[in-house]
């Protein structure tokens, strides 16, 4: 008594391969996904901290409606929190849904909100230091458009930037090294 015959391979087009065995026979590999678009991570993020100041102003029972100029205790620290998380003021005012120039003239007038102002910066400043860090080792693309076509794109490296971010690191490898 012989073995069964091997299940035989049908040809490489596709008209003559049983559906079942295309199926079977390798799985698609996972694809990465794509990588988001600068706004879609600027929506995310935004849309991140809504649900965030949301769930707070339940959690803390503020009514949004009765503002005190807008900048209410909460909206004060959600601005200072994002402002602290990104370094962008303009980022962290459209999430508090107050206009940049209320932000400057809330930090003129009250110093201990100036003082948060200045400490939230100063925690935003390692992030800021890596995205000018990524800046100055892979360059910027400029887009060149003429009648409202592209017509060009442009890679550059700006000297200035990298010598600036290099000075910095020198002076933190000092400071370790003392």
């Amino acid at each position: 008594m012989s073995p069964p015959a091997p299940a035989t391979r049908p040809c490489a087009s596709p008209h003559s391969a049983p559906a079942a065995w295309l199926r079977s026979a390798a799985p698609e590999p996972e694809r990465p996904p794509p990588e988001p678009a600068p706004d879609d991570v600027r929506r995310g993020q935004m849309r991140h901290h809504m649900h965030e100041l949301e769930r707070l102003s339940r959690e803390l029972g503020e009514n949004r409606a009765t503002r005190m100029g807008g900048w209410t205790p909460f909206n004060r620290r959600l601005f200072l929190d994002i402002l602290a998380d990104t370094g962008k003021v303009s980022h962290a005012c459209e999430c508090v849904d107050l206009s940049k120039q209320s932000a400057y003239a809330l930090r003129a007038r009250d110093p201990v909100f100036a003082a948060g102002w200045n400490a939230a910066a100063e925690l935003a400043r390692d992030a800021l230091a890596d995205s000018v860090l990524e800046r100055a080792l892979a360059g910027s693309t400029e887009t060149i458009t003429r009648n409202g076509e592209v017509v060009a794109e442009r890679h550059r490296h700006d000297g200035r930037l990298a010598m600036a971010v290099l000075a910095r690191l020198d002076r933190r490898c000092d400071r370790s090294a003392a």
